[in-house]
């Protein structure tokens, strides 16, 4: 009755939230909510779930207080005429005099958001920096500061598509988001099989390189991997360890505007954890097919009584083996994180990622090549079969140091700077396919023969990123409300000291019949192959490394970024960049060269609130992406290899435009979210392949130029339908085309025309089978063409995966398998001589133990 009132008399301030106990409803417990000598008092119901309607915004004490469980009190800002959910709140069975209780995310959910910083959960203001975390949505910093410790597959907020602090029902850009609960629920630690939960993502390789929106990701020596908002560099071979990952969040389309040069499909970027003020510690142990072996350990906390300084540390290992010949993968991290929150103006981290990882580099499954006309013959050896010698390595080293600071000058205007330093080193020896088949003394192809590379490298690579952005919010009266950004970033790349040595290719004269293989070439026909090889053997002058060509690069760019709400219906966003790069070859030599390039960029749109649960969007996108040598890491793809001078002038950058109409809805007070999205992207001057062949070896020279086209629809849900039932499910159409010079329009590489992924879990919450809980899920791919062969098409799959989960208290045991049907299907293919084949039926069985 009293909400009754409170609402005909036009009081609109609610917090709302479900109060659980070891994931299980807390019913009858009470909730109060006090200011000054005001109170206010409610129940939660049968499900846990309850509702306070407030006749005023401000700041107020919650106390939760159930029955056998310690009480809960924590400060929170509710805003007027604003909805205030604070999520799942955990309380727990009383054991101590002391409490401890995890900080639930106090989610904000206004039906118009405001300042950047509009709620505060328990005694920190800007606490948890996590999309849908904290209840207080604080300014959108680069990276996060406190961590998130809500439950669900789906996130509120995104804090890098925008440095405006906005819902993402609020931005005009598709966002989909793989939350580390999603990751555990599937069992999975590779960022490839995380990726598999999103919608318009195709993995091409074995790789760390995939394709968005029909965009294959930047193909060149040098990955710009996006880590909490910052660029780091590697040679995409090994895909990063998820032990230590908050969520991963896949920005559809040009992200130029906030992470300067990017791939036109999308940007993949991996959000780290973060600590909570709240005492969790939480250890794994996973043993699975192929002699798997993987543990986790995540311990977070306050480190004083007065919870200023925080810590969270993430340990990662992983040891195994493969259904592919020769492969082994050993692996291992160290993650810790310190915070200071000293109080509600300023926050300042300090995070250190350590990965090493040790394994043989797959270049793929070699196949016959076709007679003209024939269909490929997948199968005709097995997906087993690998190239290479007993003796190859590929170890890694990933060092990664970051700082952020945030200071809240007033409730109007803040300032949020962050540094990272990142180091990579790659020491490689392999014996490998040359992407070619052999060829006989006469120079004619032999299709049962692949012709061979050895190659040894030593690689190093050295990243310095800094940004610096003010955030200012202001408005006139309740419908007009503006925020805006102004920043500046900075981004330097370095290839250090580092060496190469290569034997491939052909001695002898066609002509004349005694054209003879450097290395003799492998017979598909055989088995057993597999020997030590060392560059000395077909090859006495190449046992030398030699230097790497040292190169740097560094990019300066200014933005400014506005969103205007009118009438509380329309919202206006708009940016405007101006990047200036500079490139340098032969890095500090006497013969070094500068190549100096600059580009400016404007994005805009537009949203509608059609209704309380549906927004209406439309957007231009402007986006662009380096094609220099140090940003490729490589300058090969300008020398012709037959004198090994430059040929071409540097390349000039892609470029890239985008339309995008879209609606983003969201149910169930906020806890089932859906999207639909039409896009349409073009690049132009991309760079193609000219397939000149020198001495029996394809020459990786390219030529700019070419235009690339992707157009297609993607529909995303994710989050709860009830609160025992979760759902990740995602469609995507793509139509891609390229067209260059040498052979017109042709259709895109490893870009299938439609795929759809879906993963569902079910948690039985009473009766007989209480505690048990049940996942299952799929992922379907049309049939793709491979990267550099048109007549290869690969065909189309459907995997079924599933899982059972049974909890005894504090302890989850879960047991996943994957490819229940054990289907042969292939991720993607460069060539005949490498193809890239799922993985068969395997499982996996977790003990998980939170304390």
């Amino acid at each position: 009755m009293s909400s009754l009132l409170m609402s005909l008399m036009g009081y609109s301030q609610m917090v709302k939230g479900r109060v659980v106990q070891h994931d299980n409803p807390v019913s009858n417990a009470s909730i109060i909510l006090k200011k000054g000598d005001k109170e206010m008092t409610s129940m939660t119901d049968a499900s846990g779930f309850f509702n306070v309607t407030l006749t005023e915004g401000g700041s107020y004490t919650i106390s939760i207080v159930a029955e056998g469980a310690n009480p809960l009190e924590n400060q929170i800002t509710v805003e007027d005429n604003g909805v205030l959910d604070l999520g799942d709140v955990i309380v727990y069975q009383m054991v101590t005099s002391q409490p401890v209780v995890e900080e639930k995310p106090v989610v904000e959910q206004p039906t118009e958001p405001t300042e950047p910083v509009v709620a505060k959960n328990t005694t920190d203001p800007n606490e948890p920096q996590d999309e849908e975390e904290d209840g207080k949505v604080k300014k959108l910093q680069t990276v996060e500061i406190i961590g998130r410790a809500r439950k669900d597959y789906n996130s509120d907020y995104s804090f890098s598509a925008s440095k405006i602090a906005l819902k993402n029902m609020e931005v005009p850009q598709a966002i989909t988001t793989v939350t580390k609960e999603l990751i555990a629920d599937k069992g999975v630690t590779r960022l490839g099989d995380v990726v598999k939960n999103v919608s318009g993502v195709t993995q091409t390789s074995f790789y760390n390189n995939y394709a968005i929106r029909g965009v294959t990701q930047q193909a060149s020596y040098r990955e710009s991997r996006l880590m909490n908002g910052m660029v780091t560099s590697h040679i995409f071979f090994s895909q990063p360890m998820m032990m230590n990952v908050e969520r991963v969040e896949v920005i559809k389309g040009p992200a130029s505007m906030t992470f300067s040069s990017t791939d036109a499909g999308g940007s993949i970027n991996i959000i780290t954890k973060k600590p909570l003020k709240t005492d969790r510690k939480e250890v794994s142990l996973s043993v699975g097919s192929y002699q798997t072996v993987v543990g986790a350990l995540d311990f977070t906390g306050p480190l004083n009584k007065s919870k200023t300084l925080l810590y969270r540390l993430n340990l990662g290992y992983e040891n195994g083996k493969s259904f592919r010949d020769l492969q082994f993968k050993k692996a291992y991290m160290i993650a810790p994180t310190i915070a200071y929150v000293p109080n509600e103006k300023t926050n300042i981290s300090f995070e250190f990622v350590m990965s090493n990882n040790s394994n043989r580099l797959d270049r793929g499954q070699p196949i016959f090549k076709a007679n003209p006309g024939d269909r490929p013959a997948l199968t005709s050896t097995p997906i087993t079969y690998a190239i290479g010698a007993i003796n190859d390595i590929n170890k890694t080293l990933d060092l990664n140091f970051m700082g952020n600071l945030t200071h809240k000058f007033t409730d109007n205007l803040s300032i949020n700077m962050a540094y990272m330093k990142h180091i990579w080193n790659e020491d490689l020896t392999e014996l490998r396919t040359d992407n070619n088949f052999g060829k006989d003394s006469h120079g004619v192809e032999q299709k049962d023969k692949v012709q061979l590379r050895y190659v040894q490298r030593n690689s190093n690579f050295f990243t310095d990123n800094f940004n610096a952005y003010l955030n200012y919010d202001w408005k006139l009266g309740e419908n007009f409300k503006n925020k805006s950004v102004l920043g500046y970033d900075l981004v330097m790349f370095e290839v250090g000291h580092g060496g190469t040595n290569t034997v491939r290719d052909y001695t002898g004269n066609a002509a004349l019949g005694t054209l003879t293989p450097r290395i003799p070439h492998w017979d598909l026909t055989k088995e057993g192959q597999y020997r030590v090889m060392y560059p000395g053997f077909y090859q006495p002058q190449a046992r030398r490394m030699q230097e790497t060509t040292p190169m740097y690069f560094s990019t300066n760019s200014a933005y400014f970024m506005n969103q205007m709400e009118l009438w509380n219906r329309l919202i206006f966003n708009i940016g405007l960049r101006q990047e200036w790069y500079t490139d340098k070859n032969f890095y500090k030599r006497k013969n070094e060269e500068t190549v100096k390039q600059n580009k400016f960029l404007v994005r805009a749109g537009l949203m509608y609130k059609a209704t309380k649960n549906i927004n209406a969007y439309a957007s231009y996108i402007e986006g662009f992406q380096m094609q220099t040598d140090a940003y490729l890491g490589y300058d090969g793809f300008r020398r012709d290899m037959n004198t090994g001078q430059y040929v071409r002038e540097a390349f000039k950058p892609k470029t890239t435009r985008m339309y995008e109409f879209g609606a983003k809805t969201e149910w169930f007070e906020g806890k089932l979210h859906a999207s639909i999205a039409y896009y349409d992207i073009k690049q132009n001057n991309i760079l193609t392949y000219d397939d000149t062949v020198y001495n029996g070896a394809v020459d990786e020279l390219m030529t700019e130029g070419g235009t690339e086209r992707n157009k297609g629809l993607e529909i995303d849900v994710m989050g709860r339908i009830l609160p025992n039932w979760l759902v990740n499910a995602g469609y995507a159409y793509n139509d891609s085309k390229v067209t260059d010079q040498k052979r017109g329009t042709y259709r895109k590489d490893n870009a299938p025309k439609h795929t759809f992924n879906l993963w569902t879990r079910f948690d039985v919450k009473e009766g007989f089978f209480k505690n048990l809980g049940v996942g299952a899920g799929l992922n379907y791919s049309a049939e793709k063409i491979s990267w550099q062969e048109p007549d290869l098409v690969l065909p189309d799959y459907t995997i079924i995966d599933a899982a059972v989960y049974y909890k005894i208290k504090d302890m989850q045991l879960s047991f996943n398998i994957n490819n229940i049907f054990n289907k042969t299907y292939w991720l993607g293919a460069f060539n005949y001589p490498r193809l890239f084949p799922g993985t068969p039926r395997n499982v996996m069985f977790t003990v998980r133990y939170t304390f």
